[in-house]
């Protein structure tokens, strides 16, 4: 097998990583796939030659039912897993508006800079700013940071 390394931009990186996630795949192989698909649905790559071990674990995959059906997102220690890279806390991940998050003793969590006043609390006097459990507001003090895959509706149907 040969490798190929490419740049890819933001928006396609999350959908192969989201790929990934929800099918257990190594980025890698989310990427051999997606890529495999496209060749052979646009006409330049044999359907026949597709049919190797890669292409009969996805069909294998497409065929299992899902692992959690009241939240088909994954946890924040299982975008931790599949991370490529772990940051650690610094003022980037302020600017995302939720993060996936460890702490020292090893607890995950999805957490959001809270800061004063917010659209919860409009008028509220200010008060100090903190990273915030998505869950219930308590405060959370993480040790590093990877994206999350939350869309602001996935946030809503997990965390109300």
């Amino acid at each position: 097998m040969h490798k190929i390394t490419i740049d890819v931009p933001t928006d396609v990186y999350k959908a192969l990583h989201r790929f990934a996630l929800q099918d257990r795949l190594t980025a890698e192989e989310a990427s051999l796939l997606a890529l495999r698909d496209w060749l052979t649905g646009n006409g330049y790559l044999d359907a026949e030659l597709a049919l190797g071990d890669d292409y009969q674990r996805k069909e294998a995959l497409g065929r299992q039912p899902a692992r959690r059906n009241e939240n088909p997102r994954p946890t924040a220690e299982e975008e931790f897993a599949a991370a490529d890279v772990v940051f650690p806390m610094n003022d980037e991940a302020k600017e995302q508006w939720m993060i996936a998050a460890k702490d020292a003793n090893g607890e995950y969590a999805h957490i959001r800079w809270r800061k004063w006043p917010d659209s919860d609390y409009p008028t509220a006097e200010e008060h100090e700013e903190y990273w915030a459990l998505m869950s219930t507001d308590d405060p959370f003090e993480p040790i590093a940071w990877v994206p999350t895959q939350y869309t602001y509706d996935d946030m809503t149907k997990v965390y109300g």
